[in-house]
């Protein structure tokens, strides 16, 4: 089960986004501000975090800014979800590192659709990342068998020869 964080100040939009995530089978954790929200991040490491911008304490460009400095969750999506329509702030979210943006009122399907193509992006890095990691493990094996194996084939042939010339020292006394 994937785990969503929403970060929402107005309650009915909170639990109406709530309601329709888990009805989708998501474990959502929400705060209802930014500075909860940061905390929630660090703290539960969600797979997706939907985030306002307009809140009190901290601001969803603040908490963004929080989430790409952290090590540990700097690589979470992150959705805005905004009642800013300006094409100037769709384009500050996306440079500040957004993944994707939602004007509200959104559809239930619209939050899906977004949500689900993070995941599903961030599912196929995740893959590729495993692949080149098992890939370089087999080179690191093949690699480091032969340079084990190499220096063995010098000592068992120097092994050999002086079993050899034991045997030869033997059958001349």
């Amino acid at each position: 089960m994937k785990k969503i964080l929403l970060i929402e100040d107005e309650p009915s939009i909170r639990e109406n986004m709530i309601e329709i995530l888990n009805f989708f089978n998501f474990h959502v954790v929400h705060a209802s501000d930014g500075v909860e929200g940061v905390e929630l991040a660090l703290l539960e490491k969600p797979d997706v975090i939907i985030c306002d911008i307009n809140m009190p304490e901290m601001n969803g460009y603040e908490v963004l800014d929080h989430v790409r400095k952290n090590e540990s969750i700097d690589n979470t999506p992150f959705i805005f979800l905004t009642a800013r329509t300006e094409k100037d702030d769709f384009r500050k979210c996306m440079n500040l590192g957004a993944d994707d943006y939602l004007t509200k009122p959104c559809t239930a399907q619209e939050l899906l659709d977004a949500v689900y193509a993070r995941i599903e992006r961030t599912d196929k890095i995740k893959q590729k990342i495993q692949e080149q990691m098992n890939h370089l493990v087999q080179e690191l094996n093949n690699v480091s068998s032969h340079e084990f194996r190499t220096p063995l084939n010098a000592i068992m042939y120097s092994n050999e020869t002086v079993c050899k010339s034991i045997e030869n020292l033997r059958g001349h006394i």
